[in-house]
């Protein structure tokens, strides 16, 4: 049995990310928290457990060769046949063109790219030594004094990817400094102030009386979304370390189906809306959701069985501390 909360974790992340995707794949728009879409702020958990596995993936066996190899193994055979099948999919169905959201095959697979840059972090920060308990505060530190200087840059490279970027630091962050944070007593502080964050009436009763109270002479101001933004960033990796790692597990999942699940429901959804509104059919989002769902499940369970499960087999393990099974949808440790 799994002695933690990660598989349960990502494969609710990615049940989540279907649920947004199915308002936005019919035209609507995705449901919100802490400023941003429900989707987004998944993807924002699946790097945050990306970056605690797979950084506990390199402490366990720091061979460069090992660690690019098992990195290819998980992410890339059962990505390339999602891809086929999107791909034919897509041709099927005419490119998507009459959708809601259209030509697109397979949105979510972007934030691979982006994973495997942290996965080149990883690598990179572990040869130089960075990844110890001395190396690593230094520079999870200089990274949160990078992202609060450039607070106001208002790019789509900063609103999107600096974010995600900042989610798997903090992650691995936690798991090099993992002895030294008791994160039994920092979850419900972590905890009050997302829900803070999020509350509907956080900037009327809690930050503008801060801002506009506290002298901070020729300091830069901030508005109530950059604070929540601020907020949201620093405690969501410190909850999702105590629920995946510290919390007593709530299930067994032996089949990892997060991935598949990820990379196979929006061609399925999207093949879903299209067939429908051809025949004439507008669904609903509940209809979208149930049917991606009863699809999308088993094929995820198949590229689970068929390919990802045999693929693991050829991972290059360290004699005496084993590789870890997985990281999630976006990273598969």
């Amino acid at each position: 049995m799994h002695r933690n909360n990660y598989n349960l974790l990502r494969l609710m992340f990615a049940l989540a990310v279907i649920f947004s995707h199915s308002f936005a794949l019919l035209g609507q728009t995705e449901p919100v928290l802490w400023d941003r879409s429900l989707g987004n702020l998944s993807v924002h958990g699946f790097f945050v457990i990306s970056g605690y596995l797979i950084t506990e993936s390199y402490l366990r066996n720091p061979k460069p060769f090992a660690f690019v190899t098992n990195r290819f193994l998980r992410i890339v055979p059962a990505l390339f046949v999602a891809l086929l099948f999107s791909h034919l999919v897509w041709h099927l169905c005419g490119g998507f063109k009459t959708n809601p959201v259209p030509y697109i095959a397979n949105g979510p697979i972007w934030t691979l790219t982006w994973e495997i840059v942290c996965y080149l972090l990883v690598l990179l920060t572990g040869l130089i030594g960075v990844l110890t308990p001395a190396g690593m505060p230094v520079a999870f530190f200089a990274s949160w004094l990078l992202y609060l200087t450039h607070l106001h840059d208002a790019s789509d490279a900063y609103a999107v990817i600096a974010p995600l970027l900042m989610m798997f630091i903090s992650g691995a962050f936690i798991r090099v400094a993992k002895d030294r944070i008791n994160l039994t007593a920092v979850f419900l502080p972590a905890l009050a102030l997302l829900i803070f964050a999020a509350a509907p009436y956080t900037s009327d009763l809690g930050l503008s009386l801060v801002r506009h109270n506290i002298a901070f002479l020729w300091g830069p101001s901030v508005t109530d979304s950059e604070a929540r933004r601020v907020i949201y960033l620093a405690a969501l990796p410190l909850v999702l370390a105590y629920l995946g790692g510290v919390a007593k597990p709530l299930v067994n999942l032996r089949d990892d189906i997060s991935y598949g699940t990820y990379v196979y429901a929006w061609p399925v959804s999207q093949t879903i809306v299209f067939v429908s509104r051809s025949r004439g059919f507008d669904l609903n989002v509940a209809e979208l959701l149930i049917a991606t769902l009863v699809i999308t499940l088993p094929l995820a369970w198949l590229s689970w069985k068929i390919v990802e499960q045999p693929i693991l087999k050829l991972k290059r393990r360290s004699p005496k501390k084993p590789d870890l099974n997985g990281a999630g949808p976006t990273a598969r440790a």
